[in-house]
């Protein structure tokens, strides 16, 4: 594990907890334990952890104590974590315990956007969502209906997403021209194999269904969809969807 300190944008100390795949399951669970005692810790990183039964249980505990107290987690980050990551996003969002959240994966199910849609229409606490997934019409929809009821997100950023065809993935981040993709290399470097099987849309498709949710989104501020390799096409009823948004100050694509 590892452990720093920084300063809170909301005044203290943050001290942040990080877990990756060589850590043992036990030595993570011990410092999941600490963290319900220690207040100071405020950042947890998991960092493609395999999430056992075990260590979802000390989560969902840490979980729970955090709500019971009052007590919300800064900032919490998911890296292409494995097992039941729904879970745990959507128990975050639900007992409203965490500020920003940030997912990364590369097999996103429909299950897990599910909930996460239905938690994020009834969250206060969440102020920005990183998302880092595939964005097929599925998971498009889920996030556009979420964003239609949502009012506590402020900035919501899904750069470096992937929103090409599910059957496209085999071209290691090159574009059709041989060209390199401007797609961060953390999502290059995962995604080796189709998020989804028998749902193949196109990036247009899914920014029409995220579209729709935008639409009527009246707290959003800042919205980044840069480095997703959008033509302008695809683009465009993102765009249009925008036009005329009470609070939007910041777009960056």
């Amino acid at each position: 594990s590892t452990r720093t300190i920084q300063t809170s944008a909301y005044g203290g100390m943050n001290r942040k907890l990080r877990f990756n795949r060589k850590m043992k399951p036990r030595e993570i669970i011990e410092w999941l334990r600490e963290a319900k005692q220690e207040r100071y810790y405020t950042i947890l990183t998991f960092d493609e952890v395999i999430l056992s039964p075990a260590i979802i249980a000390e989560i969902l505990d840490l979980l729970r104590i955090s709500s019971r107290h009052g007590r919300v987690w800064e900032r919490v980050n998911l890296e292409f974590c494995e097992g039941p990551v729904d879970l745990v996003v959507s128990s975050l969002v639900l007992m409203d315990c965490v500020r920003h959240l940030f997912l990364a994966s590369d097999k996103i199910q429909d299950d897990l956007m599910e909930r996460l849609s239905t938690t994020l229409r009834i969250s206060t606490s969440l102020k920005s969502l990183w998302l880092l997934i595939p964005m097929t019409q599925v998971s498009a929809s889920y996030l556009g209906s979420a964003m239609k009821y949502n009012r506590s997100i402020d900035k919501l950023s899904l750069s470096g997403s992937n929103w090409e065809n599910s059957d496209d993935s085999d071209s290691d981040d090159d574009t059709n021209d041989g060209s390199k993709s401007s797609r961060p290399k953390l999502f290059g470097k995962h995604n080796s194999g189709s998020s989804r099987t028998g749902n193949q849309t196109s990036p247009r498709d899914a920014a029409i269904s995220l579209a729709l949710g935008f639409k009527q989104n009246d707290g959003m501020q800042s919205l980044d969809i840069s480095c997703c390799d959008l033509s302008d096409e695809a683009m465009a009823p993102i765009i249009e969807a925008l036009v005329g948004h009470p609070y939007l100050e910041v777009l960056d694509v």
